[in-house]
């Protein structure tokens, strides 16, 4: 029975959708940040890039330095038919995540400037697989285009879709 009609998940029933991106998820170094104040996203790669998606559903990849000598690169908007495939559902279950990291962060009493890049932040971030853990995560859909190609997906993988 499949899950959505009531039935268990067991690794009987599971399958592996994207290897690559399954591979990513269990690199540590992902990180998801929400600004309480404005409501945008930030979703931060292993290599530091940053990409931030304003409430308007704009995209943008902010100014980073890469390489041995640090050489600057300016921010820029993610094309529209990238940004426009990030769909409410996903952005939803994003910020459920991101809700349950600040609940963990007040229970456990650490603060939410602790483990943020600045105060007010929530912080989700993917640690690698636990012990005991398969590497790999199942979902019943693929994930759009757009979630591999900004480097989102191993965020998603960390918010569970319930």
């Amino acid at each position: 029975t499949a899950w959505s009609q009531g039935g268990t998940t067991s690794l009987n029933n599971l399958v592996v959708l994207c290897q690559a991106h399954h591979r990513l998820k269990h690199t540590p170094g992902w990180a998801l940040t929400r600004d309480q104040a404005s409501g945008a996203l930030s979703w931060h790669t292993p290599d530091k890039t940053v990409y931030q998606r304003h409430p308007d559903g704009t995209i943008t990849r902010l100014p980073r330095k890469v390489g041995p000598r640090q050489r600057y690169v300016p921010g820029s908007v993610v094309p529209a038919d990238l940004s426009q495939q990030i769909s409410p559902d996903i952005l939803n279950r994003l910020n459920r995540a991101v809700d349950r990291a600040l609940d963990d962060q007040v229970h456990d009493h650490t603060g939410l400037g602790t483990n943020a890049n600045g105060i007010g932040r929530a912080r989700l971030e993917t640690r690698g697989p636990r012990p005991g853990q398969r590497a790999g995560a199942y979902e019943t859909t693929p994930y759009p285009q757009a979630a591999h190609a900004l480097g989102l997906a191993p965020l998603i993988d960390e918010a569970p879709p319930f």
